[in-house]
């Protein structure tokens, strides 16, 4: 299995772009995917620069609906005609930071045909699960601080329940993707671990533990130290004071998944 970061804060080939944003690409079998789509069309232009087709993209997969994971939607849907799109309910909804608008253009309408809306864990190639639901096991593990949701012309408090993550299992192990994480990394390795009752081999994704407090970032190299994880790859919101944390702290092997990091699940 190949897996590629098309477009993420950071990058250091200097044929390809960076933004704040993420989006990850996934090549398994005869199955290609796509998890989030970045900010704006960059995750496409350095997709082209390295060698990815968008309009061969079978599977786009939303983590949830903030202009950061989503802003790219746009351009993907004029480049693939085909690729069946997942993600929750409620992603559509009127999504707010304080006063500014950080939902998905509300001018995009995907074709009903194509949109699948997750319930439940799918699976939606052998080895690589949808996962829908994160339940909260530990409330201080969780980010919603200052994000909203616009409902009937009232604001209510935003705790994502439009988020999702993925689960690829490997050699009886799994690898857990998530892209921003409010509903905390912490929170999805235990929901994935409980329910596939496996070991967590390889973590990858944002933990949106930029602005959070060092205790956020203390607990989670903590859970990933008690709980043996093997591999550790931050990106888009961790920060990179927590990147460097983690680093000096977590007892195993930790990097940067920045722009163009591609891995390989053998």
């Amino acid at each position: 299995m190949r897996i590629v970061t098309l477009v993420e804060n950071v990058v250091y080939n200097k044929d390809l772009g960076a933004e704040h944003g993420i989006s990850i690409f996934l090549h398994h079998e005869d199955l290609k995917i796509i998890f989030d789509t970045g900010q704006s069309d960059l995750f496409c232009q350095n997709a082209e620069q390295l060698g990815i087709d968008i309009a061969d993209i079978d599977v786009l997969i939303l983590s949830h609906g903030h202009y950061d994971h989503v802003g790219g939607l746009k351009r993907f849907l004029e480049l693939n005609q085909k690729a069946k799109i997942i993600a929750k309910e409620g992603i559509f909804r009127p999504k707010y930071k304080r006063d500014r608008y950080v939902g998905i253009d509300p001018s995009i309408t995907i074709p009903a045909d194509r949109l699948h809306i997750v319930h439940e864990v799918e699976e939606i190639c052998p080895g690589i699960f949808v996962c829908p639901d994160t339940t909260i096991y530990n409330q201080a593990d969780t980010h919603y601080e200052g994000f909203e949701i616009k409902e009937q012309d009232e604001m209510i408090p935003d705790e994502f329940e439009d988020e999702l993550f993925l689960a690829i299992k490997h050699d009886n192990m799994l690898n857990i993707l998530s892209s921003c994480s409010h509903r905390g990394i912490i929170n999805m390795l235990e929901t994935a671990v409980r329910y596939f009752k496996l070991p967590v081999n390889m973590v990858i994704g944002g933990f949106h533990t930029k602005e959070a407090s060092l205790d956020s970032i203390h607990r989670i190299y903590q859970y990933f130290n008690k709980h043996k994880v093997k591999q550790v790859g931050v990106c888009h919101c961790t920060g990179i004071n927590n990147y460097v944390i983690l680093k000096k702290n977590f007892k195993r092997n930790v990097f940067y998944n920045c722009t163009g990091f591609e891995i390989w699940l053998n």
